[in-house]
């Protein structure tokens, strides 16, 4: 399996159900990020930081509603940044209100993330469904993406699953960028910005999770060899983890 960029995957994936969606959704979030800019400007805040999170608004909005289709690549940095504004301590100097009006976008635009991501993996049926059980913890999720991805690259998965060198650097990153925001999440005292490491961890949790199934699926043949592998991901694992990974693994189970 190669992991498709956001840009060939969109063109390769789409289709009018998914594209409708879409459009909605960035119509619907070219409106929030222009109104929300323009409210936070309306407050005459003298902050370089704030500012900035203004800058990064309208960008995103001006991505969002492109009369051609925007970058999905583009969007989703853009993105990235205004979720990570709103976990930040100086998202506190915005007004209370604001600041929802800022978590409601976010959640919008994980929505769009779903619709892009879910073209991606619209070749394998299931894929898309994956989601991680209830019981997984940060702590868990983490140690799961980092310790698959590390046995991917020199492991007793090397040989086993079919990833090329783009495969690796993208599991390694996610696997990376997750234990960052796991650290960031242990480091902090408030519990908004606690609960809001938490459900992007999960997130990227479980997009790094349907990147590794769609390996471990494009590398077997047949339902016998991706219950193998699955097999041999699990002897990573302490027992601890052995109902989650079952319940992660579902896909295995026809």
């Amino acid at each position: 399996m190669r992991l498709v960029p956001f840009t060939d995957d969109y063109r390769a994936f789409d289709d009018p159900a998914v594209q409708q969606q879409r459009n909605d959704l960035l119509t619907q979030l070219a409106e929030q990020s222009r109104f929300l800019a323009e409210d936070i400007s309306d407050e005459r805040i003298n902050d370089r930081w704030v500012q900035r999170l203004i800058r990064n608004l309208e960008r995103y909005c001006l991505e969002c509603a492109r009369t051609t289709q925007p970058n999905p690549g583009v969007l989703m940095e853009l993105g990235s940044r205004l979720r990570d504004a709103w976990l930040a301590d100086e998202c506190s100097r915005l007004p209370t209100d604001l600041t929802t009006d800022l978590e409601r976008l976010i959640d919008a635009h994980t929505d769009l993330a779903r619709l892009y991501m879910g073209g991606a993996l619209a070749r394998m049926e299931g894929i898309s469904n994956v989601r991680l059980p209830d019981v997984a913890t940060p702590d868990m999720i983490v140690e799961i993406i980092e310790r698959t991805s590390a046995s991917i690259n020199d492991g007793v998965l090397a040989p086993l699953i079919d990833a090329g060198a783009e495969d690796k650097a993208v599991l390694n990153d996610m696997a990376r960028h997750l234990r960052e925001l796991n650290e960031e999440r242990d480091a902090s005292a408030d519990a908004r910005r606690i609960a809001g490491y938490d459900r992007k961890i999960r997130e990227e949790g479980t997009m790094a999770a349907q990147t590794l199934i769609g390996l471990v699926l494009a590398s077997g043949k047949t339902a016998r060899d991706g219950l193998e592998l699955f097999a041999n991901i699990k002897t990573l694992f302490p027992s601890e983890f052995q109902d989650l990974l079952d319940q992660l693994f579902t896909i295995f189970d026809a």
